[in-house]
């Protein structure tokens, strides 16, 4: 495994905590938001 794969999943799976931790904080928008990101990615 190449350590930009390590990196890239690693930063995935934070961004995917982090989401879920603030999920239920986040207004109904971060959805879109949140699938523009990762589309962006």
């Amino acid at each position: 495994m190449h350590a930009y794969s390590f990196t890239h999943i690693t930063h995935g799976v934070l961004f995917f905590w982090g989401l879920s931790a603030l999920w239920r904080r986040a207004p109904v928008g971060t959805r879109l938001v949140a699938a523009t990101l990762i589309e962006a990615t």
